[in-house]
């Protein structure tokens, strides 16, 4: 209950209060197995407040317990990525967490593990990946591939579809920017 009316408080811009709300919760329910859907919200709206390094520990606390969190491991490798892409031991711990993904079919898993091979250095496993997401419609696929016309149609399309989030809202500002310049 308290993790959904979080999620509102955050879609309303309400992000303060939700940040207070799940560390109540959090409070209420500290062992990390049953409060894992509360650390990976409350690791959500620090990412939102703009707390990088705190929503890193909880998604590394998520992990700690649950190594299969797809979304724990994937937001955490975004994190490290965007954040600490000069940090080549972070990129390796992140890289072992969504190493998996290179299976996967989820164009979203795709681009994060395109990314993180990216960051290391490793272009061509960057670009296959980067391609499969492509195929799937990722926006940031078509963008990273250079495909300047087709990512800000993507951005575009979603946008106006009201496919963001309030951070993937400023995320797809900040893309369709970088875009146009």
């Amino acid at each position: 209950m308290q993790v959904a009316l979080a999620r509102v408080l955050v879609q309303k811009n309400k992000s303060e209060e939700a940040h207070a709300l799940l560390i109540e919760a959090l409070t209420a329910a500290p062992s990390l197995a049953v409060g894992e859907t509360v650390r990976l919200a409350l690791a959500m709206t620090e990412e939102t407040l703009g707390n990088s390094d705190n929503a890193l520990r909880l998604y590394e606390e998520i992990l700690s317990t649950n190594p299969d969190s797809i979304v724990a491991a994937n937001n955490l490798a975004v994190l490290v990525a965007d954040h600490h892409g000069d940090t080549p031991e972070r990129l390796t711990r992140a890289l072992a967490h969504v190493k998996r993904f290179s299976t996967a079919n989820n164009a979203f898993q795709l681009d994060t593990l395109a990314w993180i091979y990216y960051r290391l250095g490793q272009f061509k496993n960057a670009h296959d990946l980067l391609q499969r997401a492509n195929a799937a419609s990722h926006p940031n696929a078509a963008v990273r591939l250079g495909r300047i016309d087709d990512g800000r149609r993507l951005i575009e399309k979603a946008a106006q579809e009201g496919g963001f989030s309030r951070a993937g809202r400023s995320q797809a500002a900040a893309c369709r920017n970088t875009v146009n310049d």
